[in-house]
């Protein structure tokens, strides 16, 4: 089996800023636009022969082009208010747009000529993500405030031109954060903070075709990937700016892992991303900072990490910790 790869990246930007009437009070913009297109090229050459070293089957030849093109188009509005010395509020919208289209060309040997092989497909996704947040921040003498949401809508449409596969998805999610920091002393302080996020799976991984790695392995691509959630929680104090404390623990639903999928009748293994489980990690950590000289700065950090898996992988229970 032999692999080329080509990719090309363009990328373009526009910002905008204005300071308006008050200290502080600022109206940004930004527009961004990414193209990336790749191509592979690949070759799979399998001869079947038996103890002796004779043929026993007709050899595989085949030969893809797999070529990639995404557009990313976005575009965000920004505004900053601040409502007293040590207050503020900020507001803004997002929205984006991005189309990947993915063709896999395979031609196989047959009697001697180069013919189209029936795993020959195009695949097209379309992404369309509306947002809006809203964050507060303020310090009341020791203690300091953060506070925000974020309202995402999303809308995705997959269509592939072989094997009549059409799939949307539209979600809408909302992600909190919160964090606030008290100082009990001139050295000490301490902390609590709480977030959730998403984390979207590669476009690619929801291509649904099949990708010969050679003639007895394959990656396929899953549609029905969803994303993961994280939701974080953290506690933490810190004596004199230089040493911290931390306590945080982490759950994600959803968990995107790789399966192995077993194919009897075709004689052929498939390694597939699917949401198998949740994972939930509890992590005790102490940070020591300390300046050397004036130039020169160490940081010292040490952890204890609990990690457990629970779900389902190809019909079993999973049920990992450490």
């Amino acid at each position: 089996t032999a692999f080329a790869m080509q990719r090309k990246r363009v990328t373009s930007y526009l910002i905008f800023r204005q300071l308006l009437g008050k200290p502080g009070q600022e109206l940004s913009a930004d527009l961004d636009y990414m193209y990336y297109h790749s191509t592979t090229d690949q070759q799979i050459n399998t001869d079947f022969l038996n103890a002796g070293g004779e043929e026993k089957a007709t050899p595989l030849r085949l030969q893809s082009r797999s070529p990639v093109d995404i557009d990313v188009w976005s575009g965000k509005v920004d505004y900053t208010h601040p409502l007293g010395q040590n207050m503020r509020l900020e507001a803004g919208i997002k929205s984006s747009y991005v189309s990947n289209n993915n063709q896999l060309n395979y031609l196989r040997m047959q009697d001697e000529n180069w013919v189209e092989d029936a795993r020959t497909n195009e695949f097209k996704y379309t992404e369309r993500i509306q947002a809006g947040y809203v964050n507060y921040a303020a310090t009341f003498g020791n203690l300091s405030l953060q506070a925000g949401m974020r309202l995402e809508h999303t809308r995705g449409e997959g269509n592939q031109q072989k094997g009549g596969l059409h799939f949307t998805r539209d979600t809408l999610n909302f992600f909190p954060t919160v964090f606030i920091n008290y100082q009990l002393s001139d050295k000490h302080s301490i902390g609590v903070n709480y977030g959730k996020r998403i984390e979207r799976p590669q476009y690619e991984l929801l291509n649904p075709f099949i990708i010969m790695l050679d003639s007895l392995t394959a990656e396929q691509g899953n549609p029905a990937l969803r994303p993961q959630y994280v939701n974080n929680i953290g506690l933490n104090y810190t004596y004199n700016r230089s040493l911290q404390f931390s306590l945080e623990y982490s759950a994600v639903n959803d968990v995107i892992s790789k399966v192995v999928h077993q194919l009897p009748a075709e004689k052929i293994t498939i390694f597939m991303f699917e949401n198998i489980s949740r994972l939930r990690t509890t992590t005790a950590s102490i940070t020591y900072n300390s300046m050397l000289t004036q130039w020169w700065q160490a940081s010292y950090y040490a952890a204890v990490i609990h990690t457990s898996y629970e779900g389902v992988a190809s019909g079993s229970a999973v049920s990992l910790a450490n």
